[in-house]
């Protein structure tokens, strides 16, 4: 149930740190910024870009409602990108940011950017 307020938290805080800290990211992207953040908090958070690839689907899965029209798809290769932002932070970045979701969002983000 934590994992699941977590991640759910996470969600529902999409893109505030993110929109702060990089306008040029999109929704999508800041959606899947913020529930790798929710991911990596947690005690037995994945250890591999891929792991934490499919924790993020996951994660939006959750968060689409089952009666919306409209379901967005999954861009698995966005995802990867972002998990691979993660990874290349260092483990002092992450350790500073592991429970400061905006903070974990920013260093994610800068990341990404740099990575485009």
């Amino acid at each position: 149930m934590r994992l699941f307020t977590s991640l759910l938290a996470g969600i529902i805080g999409i893109g505030i740190g993110v929109a702060h800290a990089a306008e040029d990211i999109d929704a999508q992207t800041g959606s899947y910024i913020a529930s790798l953040c929710a991911v990596a908090s947690q005690e037995n958070a994945p250890t591999s870009a891929d792991d934490y690839v499919a924790q993020i689907e996951r994660a939006q899965v959750r968060g689409q409602s089952p009666s919306a029209i409209s379901k967005p798809t999954f861009d698995r290769d966005e995802a990867h990108k972002v998990a691979t932002a993660w990874m290349t932070l260092s483990d002092e970045v992450k350790k500073r940011t592991l429970f400061n979701p905006a903070g974990c969002e920013s260093a994610v983000a800068d990341a990404w950017k740099k990575q485009s």
